[in-house]
């Protein structure tokens, strides 16, 4: 898995609008386009700190790019930790 980690931080500077300006948000299909499979890009969007615009979930670029460095240097598994509880899901076990 820490290929997959490497190869995604890598290739993480290559989303960039429509004008050409890199992008500062990203949207769960933006962290598909780096590789992530749908269910990991979501798991890992609500384990970071997040906002929502309407549906979509935007995870800032330099937090993923911290997680995935991270995730990198310790050989973590992503699968293991996107499957830990996030703080959202802490929240709604509480109610």
């Amino acid at each position: 898995m820490t290929d997959l980690v490497t190869e995604v931080w890598l290739l993480i500077d290559v989303i960039v609008d429509q004008h050409g300006i890199v992008k500062a948000l990203l949207s769960i299909q933006d962290m598909q386009k780096l590789g992530l499979g749908r269910e990991l890009a979501r798991r890992l969007a609500h384990k970071l700190p997040h906002m929502r615009a309407g549906r979509k979930i935007l995870v800032r670029r330099s937090d993923l790019d911290a997680y995935l460095e991270k995730a990198a240097q310790e050989e973590l598994d992503l699968w293991e930790e996107a499957k830990r509880p996030s703080w959202d899901d802490w929240d709604k076990t509480e109610a």
